[in-house]
């Protein structure tokens, strides 16, 4: 919680003066970080529409367990065109970017509607084109982490059962095979190394 269930608690506190009742919040990318991110969406804004985007069908489901109103799966269909449509044309008043690659910080920032503010989560190494032209006084930011008084909110969410992590406990026998499972995106969550 201290990592993966902090840094998207703080993303989703950032939109918060953005949203108000019916307006919509876009997650992208909904694998770990993703994931709470749904449930903070969900929990702090709930008269919003909560809208997961990611490639894995898989993940997407999950999502809408969590909360997610509508799934888009962008090798599927274009999810700037799906959230404008969602929106009767005026995108999201929130967006949070949880991969921060060149393609997902460009749909974030062009899904984005008047006022909204987007902030940029992902680490993938992603560079976003600015144009000046853009006159729908969004706002763009990034976020990493959070603070103490944040954490203790977390775990309070937690503890209540309002943020649930997926875990995936791991012996140390399978611990090369976790990796592997890592590195190619088949943890659903978390993996946690348990010691027997």
């Amino acid at each position: 919680m201290t990592d993966a269930g902090l840094t998207p608690y703080r993303a989703v506190r950032k939109l918060l003066p953005r949203l108000y009742p019916g307006s919509t919040v876009v997650l992208i990318g909904v694998g770990g970080l993703g994931q709470f991110g749904v449930q903070y969406a969900r929990a702090l804004a709930p008269r919003c529409t909560v809208v997961a985007v990611d490639v894995d069908p898989r993940k997407l489901e999950i999502a809408r367990e969590l909360g997610a109103d509508h799934l888009v799966q962008s090798r599927e269909e274009d999810p700037v065109a799906k959230v404008r449509g969602l929106t009767g044309g005026e995108g999201a008043q929130g967006v949070i970017d949880f991969v921060g690659s060149d393609a997902t910080m460009a749909q974030a920032w062009a899904m984005a509607g008047r006022l909204a503010r987007v902030a940029i989560v992902g680490l993938a190494g992603g560079k976003l084109e600015f144009n000046a032209a853009l006159v729908n006084e969004a706002e763009l930011t990034t976020s990493c982490w959070g603070s103490l008084l944040e954490l203790s909110e977390v775990l309070e969410l937690a503890r209540r059962g309002v943020a649930r992590p997926r875990i995936r406990r791991v012996g140390f026998e399978e611990i090369n095979e976790a990796f592997d499972d890592l590195a190619h995106g088949r943890v659903e969550g978390r993996a946690v190394l348990v010691p027997a």
